[in-house]
């Protein structure tokens, strides 16, 4: 079943993009397409440590963005495979029942989708995405554990913030601080065409007013370790921490990487817990005492 849910997954996709494809970009797409190519280009000789699976995706991504129409991004193959959650995927129906059994109207708010980057809406609510779902689950796990509002901190540093949709979210739960993103230089374009075309904006500066919150969902445990002791030296100062991990990736065992993690930190107050509805995942909440 899940396999011919696939299947026709990807033929939708295919026609969609070529429904879209009808449609002529406007001045304002233009000019985003322009913009991003042109950075995409230039990313071309930048260097990042990243996994080795990271390095190809970064090619694949490239390749795409510089041959391809952007305004579809989120139906290409890559960008499925790494940052968009299908929108038949079964653990979506946990956490949008979570989501309504707590202040729906802000959640229904937060996960409105948009049409940048022509996301599917998911089987389970078709007024957003799985992958806006999935997002806003995450935050609302945190301030259920930790007993803080995410609109309440008033800088958010992201590591590995994907194409841009938790960034979105947070902003329509009414965050109006200093968002910060820090990821690959090719997918860091990909954030400033998407929030582009949807009228969020990025940070233009590295200021971080406390409350300070950092937050990494998988891109941590995914990336080198030499990579993860200067992300945890920069943010040693940090007042909160929204983690998300799996046990293993790439030959490193994560759970015994962030119990040293957790050390690291002896004025945070952390809370591990096991994602049931994800084998092998957990979060790790963390708030100053």
């Amino acid at each position: 079943m899940r396999l011919l849910a696939k299947c026709i997954y990807r033929c939708l996709r295919c026609i969609a993009r070529s429904l879209f494809a009808i449609w002529p970009p406007s001045r304002l797409h233009r000019a985003l397409i322009t913009t991003v190519r042109d950075e995409f280009r230039s990313c071309e000789s930048s260097s990042l440590t990243a996994h080795p699976e990271w390095i190809k995706n970064r090619k694949r991504l490239r390749a795409a963005v510089l041959h391809k129409d952007p305004r579809a991004f989120l139906t290409w193959d890559v960008v499925n495979e790494t940052m968009f959650i299908p929108p038949y995927a079964p653990f979506v129906r946990h956490e949008l029942r979570a989501l309504r059994n707590r202040d729906w109207d802000s959640w229904r708010r937060a996960i409105a989708e948009r049409a940048a980057g022509l996301p599917f809406p998911s089987v389970f609510y078709p007024f957003s995405s799985s992958n806006a779902i999935h997002h806003a689950y995450h935050l609302h796990c945190f301030e259920s554990e930790t007993k803080t509002c995410i609109r309440d901190y008033r800088t958010i540093v992201e590591f590995g913030g994907g194409y841009g949709s938790l960034q979105r979210i947070v902003h329509n739960l009414g965050f109006t601080g200093n968002y910060v993103g820090y990821d690959l230089p090719e997918l860091q374009a990909l954030q400033r065409y998407y929030l582009g075309s949807i009228g969020v904006h990025r940070a233009v500066t590295e200021q971080r007013e406390p409350p300070r919150l950092f937050i990494a969902t998988w891109s941590l445990s995914e990336s080198p370790v030499e990579l993860r002791e200067r992300i945890a030296d920069e943010v040693s100062d940090f007042d909160a921490f929204l983690i998300a991990y799996q046990k293993h990736f790439g030959g490193i065992d994560n759970d015994a990487y962030f119990a040293a993690w957790r050390r690291r930190f002896p004025s945070i107050r952390w809370r591990l817990i096991k994602i049931e509805h994800l084998p092998h995942d957990y979060y790790l909440f963390g708030v100053r005492e």
